[in-house]
């Protein structure tokens, strides 16, 4: 796969503009490690940056038969072209929009983008992570494409589906992404996992749910609301909604844990590198920590939530915890702690070594453990 890499006004100057917000690598800097990333899997990178309007879209009519999938951060110019998004619908190449900065969250303006109306995802507030992030979500399309579909009735309640060709009644793997219930972290981050798993026969559906502060307990009903729609229309879908294997990472790990300790009816529950010990979280991030955004307020405010988000170590359906030993997001403590509770009902495998996305990765070791774990 071929990717064209396109940065807009500004982003020249990335390494002294602003590094509070925009971070002090230079453009030359993040250019290196998206050749190593792309080359990782297999595809190959152009580069092109430009301050001009005009240029950025004669670069994007340029890929026509060159690029097999666009890569954009088109700065200012996303709150105020048309002719951008114009020239990516025109051409029909596959397109990801990235930001550095968290845009939903800055000045109201910054929030309105035209170039997501064109674009398969936009990825934004991640820092540098975000390109690597969006290189993976154009692999993935290509090795995978996605239906949308909405399980609920809410804009949020969403998932890509993907199913293998020529296999009757797969069964699926439902995916839970990370990011500490954090707004700017999506489904994007399991793409490729979903595009493996594919590969390897199974269906995949790729969740969106509610995240962001104050989404406890509508995170857990999301995805227990999702598993009764895989189950409800697996025929539809053209997979076994009575084979589910659920699939959590990191605070999605967290998630389907919850999820285990309420329903016996799931083939296999795979946790990776997943949150466990709620009460951990607030000691290793200090104030803000993101446990008690997710559950509205700190123990004191909110006892009674606080209480019953709290795993207890009782999971109704097989469990599966794998994690890496040189974690520094979710310490692998969180899934000894869970399995000192659960004892025989978990298996764990602690993967020497790896950190904490090496294992949501199908193109390294901790990401083929974890994808012989889903279809097993």
């Amino acid at each position: 796969m071929h990717i064209l890499i396109i940065n807009g006004p500004n982003l020249n100057l990335l390494g002294t503009r602003e590094p509070e917000i925009y971070g002090s690598a230079t453009l030359r800097d993040l250019e290196s490690d998206w050749v190593r990333h792309a080359q990782d899997r297999g595809s190959s990178i152009d580069t092109f940056q430009s301050n001009h309007e005009g240029a950025i879209i004669d670069a994007i009519h340029g890929a026509r038969g060159v690029a097999d999938g666009i890569v954009i951060n088109p700065g200012a110019y996303t709150h105020t072209s048309r002719a951008i998004p114009d020239a990516i619908a025109g051409v029909g190449i596959p397109t990801v929009e990235v930001h550095l900065s968290d845009i939903m969250n800055r000045e109201p303006w910054r929030a309105i983008s035209h170039v997501a109306e064109v674009s398969l995802t936009t990825i934004h507030g991640r820092g540098a992570t975000g390109y690597l992030n969006a290189i993976d979500a154009l692999v993935a399309h290509t090795i995978a494409p996605a239906t949308l579909h909405h399980y609920g009735e809410e804009d949020h309640q969403v998932a890509d589906v993907r199913v293998p060709e020529g296999i009757e009644a797969p069964p699926v793997a439902v995916l839970i992404h990370g990011g500490y219930w954090r707004s700017y972290w999506k489904r994007d981050t399991l793409d490729l996992m979903a595009a493996a798993l594919v590969k390897e026969g199974m269906a995949t559906v790729n969740l969106e749910y509610a995240v962001g502060g104050d989404s406890y307990p509508a995170a857990i009903e999301d995805v227990e609301a999702a598993l009764a729609w895989v189950t409800s229309h697996g025929d539809e879908l053209g997979l076994d909604g009575s084979d589910i294997r659920l699939v959590g990472h990191s605070a999605g790990g967290y998630v389907a844990l919850k999820v285990a300790e309420r329903s016996a009816d799931l083939t296999r529950v795979v946790a990776i590198a997943p949150v466990t010990d709620i009460d951990a979280v607030p000691g290793q991030f200090g104030e803000g920590d993101p446990a008690s955004a997710f559950l509205g307020g700190t123990e004191a405010e909110r006892p009674d939530d606080w209480s019953s988000a709290r795993l207890v170590g009782t999971p109704q359906s097989p469990v599966v915890i794998v994690h890496g030993s040189e974690d520094t997001d979710v310490p692998d403590a969180h899934a000894r702690w869970y399995v000192e509770r659960a004892e025989d009902a978990v298996h764990f495998e602690d993967i020497e070594g790896s950190e904490h996305f090496a294992p949501i990765d199908p193109t390294t070791e901790a990401g083929a453990i974890v994808v012989g774990h889903i279809t097993a």
